[in-house]
């Protein structure tokens, strides 16, 4: 297989690393099947086979269980000075088909507080007016970097924070609150619970429906999602609901989970012309799933999309697998990382590659013919790097402690690819080659010395777009895909993108 000029290798199993059976519906069993679109499915067991957390190993795509390209979204509209959105995708702006007649003007009842003549198909855009006020869930790392970066000199007169919540308290801010106050005084604020923030009796469901209440918070609302929860992420259609509430958020639960899910969001935001914005869900501040919008839009054909989309298992095989000789141990190697803080607590959420497979579900969402992946992310062929011994330690201390137990397996694997020019590199891969059977996976794979994958550095992102336009050489993103600083760039980056629409223009 040829990437840009430069062979690629598919990796060895992970059975040839650490001898132990894989099991029905493994990586190995999916060899052949490339995720292949029957004319007609009957089958609706998945049969998958879960390990530590609830994830699965190996190939979560049983055969015979379609991957199949959705209906492609119609018609397409651009609009002036951006990429342009796809109707229906629940990162856009939900635009009337050409032609139709104007949408009955949206009136708020002061009593009622809901939109009169509800509109299906549009938005009305360019009649707000600034400062645009801000509900900020989640301030733990993410949060406080995307308070500080509002509160700069540069955009404070375009947001007014009016609410921040934790998962334990909230602080409702006056409506000259946030100008007064400096981005620490407003967080301190909240977390001292001798301030004026108040505590949560309700936990989620009080969020929910103090953000779905347009008598709490004034209209229109941009909430803005840091946490990483799922249950919050399932309660998006119902703050969408709201009149006038819009959404940005690096929170990857909501568009990696089921379809089920993504198909209710997608759904009220077409009914009540929400803009929703989810750039930093993959690669933080690096802008891939614009990238891939606007090769998408403006009608290019892609063939492949791959690239080291984890800040982590960069940094982990950059280290461990490197184009000089290394003896460095595999667990050696992960304990550094988890001292660095690149790690999730316990390593092995990190090493079962569902972040990955996360970031490769959303992509998948975001293609001109979406590809299926009923259950999201769990829907993604995935290969796990945890030793099928310890797929069920669930305490970080004794993951750690057992890990280099199984080191001698892990250095052979990197020796043998070595020893072949080649480095080890965990991947995610759509291959659109053939449009009929698209193939979404996430595991290791080798390159060449020379490919650009192999000379990465630190715990950098680097994603590959092949297209028909970009044959001969893939457009490549590159750069720091995490960390809290990055993060919030990207949250707000797409918190301007909403006022821009929204006020008709730029705000700076």
């Amino acid at each position: 297989m040829r990437d840009g000029g430069n062979e690629v290798k598919q990796g060895p199993q992970f059975s040839e690393v650490l001898p132990y059976p894989l099991g029905p519906g493994s990586w190995a069993d999916q060899a052949s099947a490339r995720c292949t679109v029957p004319e007609r499915s009957t089958s609706t067991a998945l049969g998958r086979r879960r390990g530590a957390r609830g994830f699965r190993h190996e190939g979560l795509v049983p055969h015979g269980h379609a991957i199949t390209p959705a209906a492609l979204p119609s018609p397409l509209h651009l609009l002036p000075g951006d990429g342009g959105f796809l109707p229906g995708d629940a990162d856009a702006l939900y635009l009337p088909p050409v032609g139709s007649k104007p949408n009955p003007q949206r009136t708020v009842s002061p009593r009622q507080g809901k939109p009169q003549g509800r509109s299906k198909t549009g938005i009305h855009i360019m009649t707000a007016k600034l400062p645009i006020h801000v509900a900020i869930v989640g301030v733990g790392l993410v949060g406080e970097q995307v308070v500080h970066q509002l509160m700069s000199s540069r955009l404070r007169s375009s947001f007014q924070i009016c609410s921040l919540h934790t998962s334990r308290r909230h602080l409702e801010v006056a409506s000259s609150g946030s100008g007064d106050k400096t981005a620490s005084e407003l967080i301190d604020e909240l977390k001292k619970e001798q301030s004026g923030s108040k505590a949560y009796s309700g936990g989620v469901e009080e969020v929910v429906s103090y953000l779905a209440d347009p008598s709490k918070l004034p209209r229109p609302l941009l909430v803005v999602d840091c946490t990483s929860s799922q249950p919050f992420a399932d309660a998006y259609p119902r703050i969408l609901a709201s009149h006038q509430t819009h959404l940005v958020t690096p929170n990857k639960k909501a568009f990696s989970g089921t379809d089920q899910l993504y198909s209710e969001i997608e759904k009220t935001v077409q009914e009540n012309g929400n803009m929703v914005f989810k750039e930093a869900t993959v690669g933080a501040g690096l802008p891939i799933i614009s990238t891939l919008r606007e090769l998408v839009v403006t009608g290019d054909q892609l063939t492949k999309v791959e690239g080291i989309f984890s800040g982590t298992m960069s940094y982990i095989f950059n280290q461990f697998s490197q184009t000089t000789p290394t003896s460095t141990s595999f667990s050696e190697v992960v304990s550094v990382a988890k001292q660095l803080g690149y790690t999730e607590p316990n390593p092995a959420d990190d090493l079962n590659g569902s972040d990955v497979a996360r970031k490769l579900s959303i992509l998948a969402r975001n293609l001109s013919s979406p590809i299926s992946l009923p259950l999201g992310f769990e829907s993604v062929p995935t290969r796990t790097l945890i030793p099928e011994p310890l797929a069920e330690v669930n305490d970080p201390v004794e993951f750690m402690s057992t890990l280099p137990q199984f080191d001698a397996q892990y250095g052979r694997f990197r020796d043998e690819a070595f020893t072949k020019g080649e480095v080890m590199r965990y991947v995610g891969i759509i291959d659109l080659t053939d449009p009929s059977k698209p193939l979404v996976k996430a595991g290791l794979e080798r390159y060449p010395f020379n490919h650009p994958f192999a000379t990465m550095k630190g715990s950098d992102n680097i994603i590959s777009f092949h297209s028909k336009r970009y044959a001969s050489s893939p457009l490549i993103v590159q750069g720091s895909g995490a960390g809290a600083e990055v993060t919030a760039m990207g949250v707000v980056g797409d918190m301007i993108k909403v006022v821009e629409r929204l006020i008709g223009r730029n705000i700076n």
